[in-house]
């Protein structure tokens, strides 16, 4: 685990004194959302903030043009065998996936980490959600320099597949 991860409260900015709702980023093709998994625990607070709701997982989803990557992810070990963690990545899927989302118009990517990362139980993570290992590379292009339009990248291939992952909660 990163340093970051073992951070205290007060090194992170403090607890938080008003309750933040959340709104969508101006930008659709550059933008961190922070997905989170909650417990519904009545009484509940962050610091002297009540919530009556416990985060126990989230993913930082960070866009960068026709790719997003997962920068932050975590479940706390007590709720992983729940599934919290897949109902969370089913989540975000079902929500690129819209047809109707402007904020995933474009998309052609999305990854997470180097494949070899991790452990066992990360990597069985990664291949049943149809992670696969590949390589990046940056290439810097003109306006002439199109990709081929008869080529289909992952998440056009799952548009047309025309899935549902999931319904609401």
């Amino acid at each position: 685990m990163r340093d970051s991860y073992h951070k205290t409260v007060e090194e992170l900015g403090g607890w938080p004194d008003s309750y933040h709702r959340w709104s969508e980023p101006a930008c659709t093709k550059h933008y961190d959302i922070w997905w989170g998994a909650f417990e519904s625990v009545e009484g509940y607070s962050q610091g002297r903030v009540q919530t009556d709701e416990k985060l126990v997982a989230y993913i930082d989803l960070r866009r960068l043009g026709n790719f997003a990557l997962y920068s932050l992810i975590i479940g706390h070990g007590d709720y992983l065998k729940t599934g919290v963690m897949y109902r969370l990545h089913l989540a975000i899927m079902e929500w690129l996936l819209d047809p109707n989302n402007p904020h995933a118009t474009g998309l052609d990517y999305l990854v997470y980490a180097g494949f070899y990362q991790g452990g066992e139980g990360l990597q069985h993570w990664k291949r049943k959600f149809l992670f696969e290992p590949a390589r990046m590379y940056e290439v810097e292009r003109d306006e002439s320099d199109q990709p081929d339009p008869k080529s289909e990248t992952v998440i056009e291939k799952i548009r047309r597949a025309g899935k549902t992952f999931l319904g609401r909660a």
